[in-house]
Protein backbone atom coordinates (compact mmCIF):
# COMPACT_ATOMS: atom_id res chain seq x y z
CA UNK A 1 0.00 0.00 0.00
CA UNK A 2 1.16 3.52 -0.78
CA UNK A 3 -0.41 6.97 -1.22
CA UNK A 4 -1.07 9.24 -4.17
CA UNK A 5 1.58 11.95 -4.37
CA UNK A 6 0.34 13.83 -7.47
CA UNK A 7 -2.12 13.43 -10.33
CA UNK A 8 -1.60 15.60 -13.40
CA UNK A 9 -4.15 16.06 -16.18
CA UNK A 10 -2.89 16.44 -19.75
CA UNK A 11 -4.92 17.07 -22.89
CA UNK A 12 -3.65 15.80 -26.24
CA UNK A 13 -5.72 16.05 -29.44
CA UNK A 14 -8.79 16.90 -27.35
CA UNK A 15 -8.46 13.79 -25.18
CA UNK A 16 -7.65 13.94 -21.47
CA UNK A 17 -5.11 11.64 -19.85
CA UNK A 18 -3.64 11.58 -16.39
CA UNK A 19 -0.19 10.88 -15.07
CA UNK A 20 0.12 9.74 -11.49
CA UNK A 21 3.01 9.71 -9.05
CA UNK A 22 2.84 7.55 -5.94
CA UNK A 23 4.71 8.12 -2.71
CA UNK A 24 6.71 4.91 -3.24
CA UNK A 25 8.26 6.48 -6.35
CA UNK A 26 6.19 4.69 -9.03
CA UNK A 27 4.95 6.94 -11.84
CA UNK A 28 3.01 6.39 -15.04
CA UNK A 29 -0.20 6.90 -16.92
CA UNK A 30 -3.39 6.29 -14.96
CA UNK A 31 -5.50 3.44 -16.34
CA UNK A 32 -8.86 5.13 -15.81
CA UNK A 33 -10.90 2.03 -16.67
CA UNK A 34 -9.12 -0.05 -14.03
CA UNK A 35 -8.91 2.60 -11.32
CA UNK A 36 -11.04 4.23 -8.63
CA UNK A 37 -12.56 7.55 -9.67
CA UNK A 38 -11.94 10.78 -7.79
CA UNK A 39 -8.46 9.94 -6.58
CA UNK A 40 -6.56 12.79 -4.97
CA UNK A 41 -3.19 13.46 -3.37
CA UNK A 42 -2.85 11.71 -0.01
CA UNK A 43 -5.33 8.90 -0.74
CA UNK A 44 -4.10 5.49 0.49
CA UNK A 45 -4.06 3.20 -2.55
CA UNK A 46 -3.13 -0.19 -3.92
CA UNK A 47 -2.05 -0.53 -7.53
CA UNK A 48 -0.94 -2.78 -10.33
CA UNK A 49 1.68 -1.70 -12.82
CA UNK A 50 1.87 -2.84 -16.43
CA UNK A 51 4.80 -1.94 -18.67
CA UNK A 52 3.49 -1.12 -22.16
CA UNK A 53 5.12 0.04 -25.38
CA UNK A 54 4.07 3.10 -27.32
CA UNK A 55 4.03 3.28 -31.14
CA UNK A 56 7.67 4.34 -31.17
CA UNK A 57 8.63 1.21 -29.21
CA UNK A 58 9.40 3.04 -25.95
CA UNK A 59 8.26 1.55 -22.64
CA UNK A 60 5.84 3.36 -20.33
CA UNK A 61 4.06 2.47 -17.10
CA UNK A 62 0.29 2.03 -16.98
CA UNK A 63 -0.98 2.10 -13.40
CA UNK A 64 -4.34 0.75 -12.26
CA UNK A 65 -4.85 2.51 -8.94
CA UNK A 66 -7.62 1.82 -6.42
CA UNK A 67 -8.34 3.04 -2.93
CA UNK A 68 -6.91 0.72 -0.31
CA UNK A 69 -9.40 -1.78 1.08
CA UNK A 70 -11.65 -0.15 3.66
CA UNK A 71 -10.96 3.36 2.41
CA UNK A 72 -13.43 5.82 0.93
CA UNK A 73 -13.25 9.00 -1.10
CA UNK A 74 -15.75 10.59 1.26
CA UNK A 75 -14.21 12.84 3.89
CA UNK A 76 -13.91 11.13 7.24
CA UNK A 77 -16.59 12.26 9.67
CA UNK A 78 -15.25 14.14 12.63
CA UNK A 79 -15.84 12.27 15.86
CA UNK A 80 -18.44 13.73 18.18
CA UNK A 81 -17.20 15.53 21.26
CA UNK A 82 -17.76 13.33 24.27
CA UNK A 83 -19.30 14.67 27.44
CA UNK A 84 -17.00 14.83 30.45
CA UNK A 85 -16.92 11.69 32.53
CA UNK A 86 -19.11 11.88 35.59
CA UNK A 87 -21.40 14.58 34.25
CA UNK A 88 -25.05 14.14 33.48
CA UNK A 89 -26.42 15.40 30.18
CA UNK A 90 -29.77 17.14 30.25
CA UNK A 91 -32.15 16.73 27.28
CA UNK A 92 -32.09 19.84 25.10
CA UNK A 93 -28.57 20.79 26.09
CA UNK A 94 -25.82 21.15 23.50
CA UNK A 95 -24.34 17.82 24.59
CA UNK A 96 -27.61 16.01 23.84
CA UNK A 97 -26.72 16.44 20.16
CA UNK A 98 -23.62 14.41 20.94
CA UNK A 99 -25.80 11.64 22.34
CA UNK A 100 -27.89 11.64 19.18
CA UNK A 101 -24.69 11.36 17.12
CA UNK A 102 -23.51 8.44 19.27
CA UNK A 103 -26.84 6.71 18.69
CA UNK A 104 -26.67 7.30 14.93
CA UNK A 105 -23.14 5.87 14.86
CA UNK A 106 -24.31 2.89 16.94
CA UNK A 107 -27.12 2.20 14.48
CA UNK A 108 -24.74 2.42 11.51
CA UNK A 109 -22.25 0.08 13.17
CA UNK A 110 -25.06 -2.34 14.03
CA UNK A 111 -26.19 -2.39 10.38
CA UNK A 112 -22.62 -2.95 9.22
CA UNK A 113 -22.30 -5.86 11.67
CA UNK A 114 -25.60 -7.42 10.57
CA UNK A 115 -24.81 -7.03 6.86
CA UNK A 116 -21.39 -8.64 7.41
CA UNK A 117 -23.16 -11.52 9.17
CA UNK A 118 -25.48 -11.87 6.15
CA UNK A 119 -22.52 -11.82 3.75
CA UNK A 120 -20.84 -14.53 5.85
CA UNK A 121 -24.05 -16.63 5.59
CA UNK A 122 -24.69 -16.32 9.33
CA UNK A 123 -28.11 -14.65 8.76
CA UNK A 124 -30.85 -14.91 6.16
CA UNK A 125 -32.10 -11.82 4.30
CA UNK A 126 -35.33 -11.66 6.32
CA UNK A 127 -33.33 -11.70 9.57
CA UNK A 128 -31.43 -8.48 8.82
CA UNK A 129 -34.11 -6.00 9.94
CA UNK A 130 -35.08 -7.65 13.25
CA UNK A 131 -31.45 -8.29 14.18
CA UNK A 132 -30.49 -4.70 13.33
CA UNK A 133 -33.38 -3.38 15.41
CA UNK A 134 -32.48 -5.55 18.40
CA UNK A 135 -28.76 -4.75 18.26
CA UNK A 136 -29.43 -1.02 17.82
CA UNK A 137 -31.68 -1.13 20.88
CA UNK A 138 -28.92 -2.68 22.99
CA UNK A 139 -26.37 -0.17 21.78
CA UNK A 140 -28.54 2.93 22.22
CA UNK A 141 -29.49 1.74 25.74
CA UNK A 142 -25.77 1.49 26.47
CA UNK A 143 -25.19 5.03 25.15
CA UNK A 144 -27.96 6.30 27.46
CA UNK A 145 -26.45 4.50 30.46
CA UNK A 146 -22.97 5.82 29.78
CA UNK A 147 -24.00 9.42 29.07
CA UNK A 148 -26.52 9.70 31.90
CA UNK A 149 -24.02 8.63 34.51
Amino acid sequence: MTTVKTITKKTFNGKDSYTIELSDGKTGYLNEKGSSGGLKAGDPVEYTLEVKQNKQGKDYNLLSVNLAVGQSNAPAPSPPQSPKIGTSVLPGSIASGVIVEYKVQASLRAMEFVINAYIADKLQWDQIKPNHKELTGYLTDAVDEICQG
